[in-house]
């Protein structure tokens, strides 16, 4: 249900900021026209690339985080709910290709300090 709405944050992650990975998954409409309030927040996701940045905003706070990596997973893959880490990380998910559920596009990022 959140994702009619727009991102969702994985329960269980930490927040931004935070030392952990902090997950979010939105939809990606396979097309322009075909897009909506809902499902077109990552739609452009797929044109990130390592060393880009991105920027979440969170209790009226940004942090900006550098992309690390940029890869395509299987739909099934959850070690990036499940790892932990030292860093603060911010991981964005949305299926792959766009408008369907075969794969996913996974974008992670370290908050810049």
């Amino acid at each position: 249900q959140a994702l009619t709405k727009g991102v969702a944050h994985a329960k269980g992650t930490v927040l931004p900021g935070e030392v952990g990975n902090s997950f979010y998954f939105a939809h990606s409409s396979n097309n322009f026209y075909n897009a909506n309030r809902y499902n077109s927040v990552f739609y452009l996701l797929r044109k990130m690339e390592s060393g880009e940045s991105f920027f979440l905003v969170y209790e009226g706070n940004i942090f900006e985080y550098k992309v690390l990596e940029v890869k395509i997973v299987e739909s099934e893959t959850v070690e990036y709910l499940e790892g932990t880490t030292d860093k603060k990380l911010a991981i964005l998910m949305t299926c792959w290709p766009p408008g369907t559920t075969i794969e996913r596009l996974v974008v992670v990022g370290e908050l810049i300090e």
